[in-house]
């Protein structure tokens, strides 16, 4: 065993994929979510089609209260953190509580459990390429600086208060 995993949102699209990888390469994993994990989807997906409810091992109410996240992630050696409002179009407050807030308790837990070595967190395309917030910008190719695939250091235009949330991870990441 290389150690124990929590995921955040594994009973989403992209933790059901980590989850799917990890434990084929014999990681321990513990699926952290809500009882009945939600998905927004993607561009022509409906998002509720694709949860798996059976990949949440440790149910949290809500990753933005702090009381809901004490012992979620113990006796973890790592974190990878996915649950999110992903949505284009979420409000600035559901953003706010759900990735800023939630995203503050869950390192403020890890810490807190003393097991944890390392938290991973997931960056998006919604970072890169969206000239004004709200705009469904980042599906076309076109909008792409100089019509390549984005730099590390390229100037990041986030496509709504999403992409700005995770910019603000990036950033926290990069500086650690």
């Amino acid at each position: 065993m290389k150690g124990t995993v929590a995921i955040t949102g594994a009973g989403g699209i992209i933790g059901g994929i980590v989850r799917s990888r990890l434990l084929r390469d014999g990681w321990n994993v513990i699926g952290v979510d809500r009882a009945s994990p939600k998905s927004q989807g993607g561009p022509g997906v409906d998002g509720g089609t694709l949860v798996d409810p059976s990949a949440v091992d440790r149910a949290v109410g809500d990753l933005s209260n702090r009381a809901d996240t004490r012992g979620i992630f113990d006796g973890c050696s790592h974190v990878i953190h996915l649950a999110a409002q992903g949505s284009p179009d979420a409000s600035h407050d559901d953003i706010l509580q759900n990735n800023i807030i939630g995203t503050l308790n869950v390192l403020d837990e890890a810490e807190r459990c003393k097991t944890v070595r390392r938290v991973v967190f997931a960056s998006s395309n919604h970072t890169q390429c969206g000239a004004v917030i709200g705009k469904d910008a980042y599906y076309d190719p076109a909008l792409l600086p100089n019509g390549k695939a984005m730099a590390l250091d390229d100037r990041r235009t986030p496509s709504s208060f999403y992409g700005e949330s995770v910019q603000c991870h990036d950033a926290a990441v990069c500086c650690c």
